[in-house]
């Protein structure tokens, strides 16, 4: 879930991500997320750790809280995911990485400004990851200079016929432009 430098001097990694559901209905919420690093230009696989996805617009905060608490308790990262800045009262001390989505969830339009607006109100004791709409370099400088340290990149990458290709294409132009 951190930053972490590749090899090749690229210094950006991609996640491969496994959602399960708990099949318990109460912890339905609370997402189990392996996380597989890989390397950017490789594809190699790297170390693997285990977190837990939180999002707030569908928990209240006392199970928000409750559920960070116990991920710590057994020695696991948490994600909390927050759409807006209401859910800014989410984040706790148990909470390892604070994710904005910029995907309204009533209207599925993204706009990454939602993470332009919310960074600077994010504690800066958390990494900060924008999740959604971002489509080029210049979303991820814009985005870098706000303080975010990760970038969850998915549907763009989707819309192409040659996904890795068009990944190598963006860390190449992500390095030309020496903002990361």
């Amino acid at each position: 879930l951190f930053p972490l430098a590749g090899r090749h001097g690229v210094d950006c990694q991609i996640l491969h991500v496994q959602i399960a559901a708990d099949p318990r209905e109460d912890l339905l919420p609370a997402v189990a997320v392996e996380v597989n690093v890989v390397d950017a230009v490789d594809g190699i696989g790297g170390s693997l750790d285990h977190a837990v996805l939180l999002i707030a617009a569908c928990l209240s905060k006392s199970e928000c809280s409750m559920l960070a608490h116990t991920a710590r308790e057994l020695g696991l990262e948490t994600l909390l995911e927050i759409h807006s800045e209401h859910e800014l009262d989410y984040i706790s001390d148990h909470i390892s990485v604070v994710g904005v989505n910029n995907r309204d969830l009533h209207a599925f339009r993204t706009d990454v400004q939602t993470s332009v607006k919310l960074a600077a109100k994010i504690p800066t004791e958390f990494t900060k990851i924008s999740e959604s709409g971002i489509n080029n370099t210049e979303d991820i400088v814009k985005l870098r200079l706000c303080g975010y340290n990760g970038f969850l990149i998915g549907e763009r990458f989707m819309r192409e016929d040659e996904p890795a290709q068009a990944l190598r294409l963006l860390i190449a132009d992500i390095q030309a432009h020496n903002q990361l």
